[in-house]
């Protein structure tokens, strides 16, 4: 077989529906979704289809010694998506003769509980909320009380803009900080493997997901901007796996440390200098 004869590797698909992910991986189908994980090996399934209206719902079949088989569906508003997941479900399956006996694959379904994810990710879309509401106000108040309303609602409107990338930047650099202090001395090393890569609005990686064991057992999830390779080795401590860095990037770890210090800093007290003059105008006004 020639150079251009090879047949051309299958992407590796993932579906993301409407409050499940299914994923394949390792010879299983992953359903992921309600806090659990339903891994079910492909020799259980009997047959994978895009089903409902525009065919946007994975219809997915287990066999059955009888005549009412166990289905699970994956509802998508990607028709196209669902076609690409049911192919590679279908590619992947073992082939078997029509006349073969089928077991019951709902006994071979394993359910597992997912992972935590940080619970910065849980609290950050109503502290993001909360900050909105007071920043709006405060800028009323401004716009009612404050001396010079001009220049003090052009300041209070402009800050966030510096302060809010400042403040990430400087959370970055401090959570850095802190993991090189204190994952070296109460950190564990394992290796965890790729199981998402989130990309921004222009489809470049922006954070890669991965997933660990700890000594304990338990499945942790390690997010960051490092990584891309299928297994990293990952340093996390034992009392509070949220917090957890990869290893092999030191390079990239140093470009961004630089960058923080150089730009993120200077951005924040800018920012919270900004948000001070207007507060300042307004305290003798009451």
């Amino acid at each position: 077989m020639g150079e251009h004869d090879r047949p051309l590797p299958r992407a590796d698909v993932v579906l993301r529906g409407r409050g499940t992910t299914a994923r394949l991986r390792a010879g299983d189908l992953l359903l992921e979704g309600g806090g659990v994980r339903r891994r079910i090996p492909l020799g259980a399934v009997e047959r994978v289809e895009a089903g409902g209206p525009r065919g946007a719902t994975l219809v997915l079949t287990l066999t059955s010694d009888d005549s009412h088989p166990q289905t699970y569906e994956v509802h998508s508003g990607s028709p196209p998506a669902v076609r690409a997941f049911a192919a590679a479900v279908a590619e992947a399956m073992p082939v078997r003769d029509a006349d073969e006996r089928r077991g019951d694959g709902s006994r071979l379904v394993g359910v597992e509980p997912l992972p935590d994810e940080p619970k910065l990710l849980d609290r950050f879309p109503r502290g993001l909320l909360i900050g909105a509401g007071v920043w709006l106000l405060v800028l009323a108040v401004i716009l009612v009380r404050a001396e010079d309303k001009e220049r003090d609602g052009v300041l209070w409107m402009v800050a966030p803009l510096l302060s809010l990338p400042g403040a990430m930047a400087v959370r970055a650099l401090w959570t850095g900080i802190r993991d090189a202090l204190v994952l070296p001395r109460r950190g564990i090393t394992v290796v965890g493997r790729l199981v998402d890569t989130e990309v921004d609005s222009e489809g470049y990686p922006s954070t890669y997901v991965y997933e660990f064991t700890g000594v304990d057992g338990g499945v942790h999830l390690h997010r960051g901007s490092f990584g891309g390779e299928e297994s990293i080795e990952i340093t996390y401590d034992p009392g509070r796996p949220a917090r957890s860095r990869v290893h092999g990037h030191a390079a990239a770890s140093a470009v961004w440390t630089f960058f923080c210090v150089v730009l993120g800093v200077p951005m924040f007290v800018a920012g919270a200098a900004m948000t001070l003059v207007p507060l300042l105008d307004l305290l003798p006004r009451f």
